[in-house]
């Protein structure tokens, strides 16, 4: 016998991560262990065998000795979900997390955690919905968290004694279907928890209600003239119960967003972005002179463009690259021959960037030099290319990376 019970082993393979080794999120394995756990003695206890891993030997098991086990691990991680989800879901406006540790009873818990939802986020109660009658059921048969843990209660009464039978294709079933539904619930309340971090929210609309609401708006040059905005602004209060000023907080939002503002027609230009420069790139038609003369701001506006234009990522990256919220005017930025090269290589992620942020003019420049240096169909034309790409590219590097003069720093 090993004289440490816990402790690194020989088998890296089966080392366990615990305690402040685990990641930044530490009691999503808690949540997630006595899940799982419960569903592998759910399917261990159907055959009542299993295969021991190191001496190949079939271990015989009871499924009326494992029901405890499984109940208490099913119960534990839906207690463990809800308190994790009521953090979570009560901080996704910005307040201090709601913390109920002190809690064991699933009723009052998924009674709060509904509260939160149906106040906080209109997708959330959906998602919900389908964990209400697992978790109400094991409130029922085991309200303290005592049940499946003690064959009897402090007065000596004992536990499951008006039930005598469980069965365990119905609880495998059940359990599995709301484990199945609490990931998906976690799935969408971490995606909410990037959303909403981004800051594009009112006190009664999310995100995706100011799309919404953006989409349905006419576009904003009509709004004095036609009598439809005021149509259109009566259908979204009423739809959306909001007050007069919750609308106006709501357009103002709209109105102040690059993607919502260019959504109702009025879209806010990059002030650090020129198009022509935006062209010439794109066409790889610069020389020394025009490269050294780009300011350091719009070479930071371009790598906060490129890296806006990854797939997950919001359009409210723009003016955080741009302008580091800890003050320093330089922040990260890719160097110009990368970010050169990846208009060269990259050019579709450079456009959604640009698409994000509402610019069709400077995607239309950005268009026009992309055609300009077009490769001519065909495997040989496609040689050219690339080889024009990479003498273009090393030139660029060279101008750069060897003997150069500081890059201008217009409002850097």
């Amino acid at each position: 016998m090993p004289s440490k019970l816990f402790d690194i082993g020989l088998d890296p393979d089966l080392n366990a991560c615990v305690g402040n080794n685990t990641g930044s999120d530490d009691d999503h394995g808690y949540v997630t262990g006595f899940g799982q756990a419960a569903l592998a003695l759910i399917a261990i206890a159907k055959r009542q065998r299993y295969v021991d891993p190191d001496s190949h030997e079939q271990i015989t098991v009871y499924m009326d000795a494992l029901i405890y086990p499984i109940g208490f691990c099913a119960r534990h991680h839906m207690e463990l979900f809800l308190k994790r989800q009521i953090a979570r879901v009560s901080s996704l406006r910005g307040a201090a997390p709601t913390m109920l540790d002190s809690t064991h009873e699933l009723d009052k818990l998924f009674a709060t955690l509904k509260g939160l939802c149906a106040k906080t986020d209109s997708r959330l109660p959906e998602l919900l919905s389908p964990l209400e009658a697992a978790i109400a059921e094991f409130a029922r048969v085991d309200p303290t968290g005592q049940v499946f843990r003690y064959r009897s209660s402090l007065n000596a009464k004992t536990h499951l004694a008006d039930l005598g039978i469980i069965n365990l294709q119905a609880l495998g079933d059940a359990f599995a279907h709301l484990f199945a539904a609490g990931e998906a619930f976690e799935l969408t309340a971490e995606a909410m928890t990037y959303e909403y971090g981004q800051g594009t929210y009112t006190d009664k609309l999310s995100r995706e209600d100011l799309w919404a609401i953006a989409a349905a708006l006419p576009p904003r040059d009509t709004w004095k003239e036609s009598t439809t905005f005021a149509e259109v602004r009566e259908d979204i209060m009423k739809v959306y119960s909001l007050s007069g000023r919750d609308f106006t907080r709501a357009v103002k939002v709209i109105e102040e967003h690059f993607e919502l503002a260019a959504t109702i027609g009025a879209p806010r230009p990059l002030l650090d972005v020129d198009a022509t420069v935006l062209e010439r790139l794109a066409a790889m038609e610069s020389d020394e002179t025009f490269l050294l003369g780009i300011d350091r701001r719009m070479w930071k506006a371009l790598d906060a463009i490129y890296e806006v234009g990854h797939i997950d990522v919001y359009s409210e990256l723009y003016a955080y690259r741009l302008n580091p919220p800890d003050g320093t005017k330089e922040g990260r930025a890719a160097d110009p021959p990368d970010l050169i090269r990846y208009v060269v290589r990259v050019p579709d992620r450079f456009r959604r960037g640009l698409r994000k942020l509402g610019q069709p003019e400077l995607m239309a420049s950005f268009d026009r030099g992309i055609a300009k240096r077009k490769p001519a169909r065909g495997a040989r034309g496609q040689k050219a290319f690339e080889n024009a790409a990479a003498a273009y590219e090393r030139q660029v590097r060279s101008l750069f990376f060897g003997a150069r003069a500081e890059l201008p720093h217009k409002n850097a």
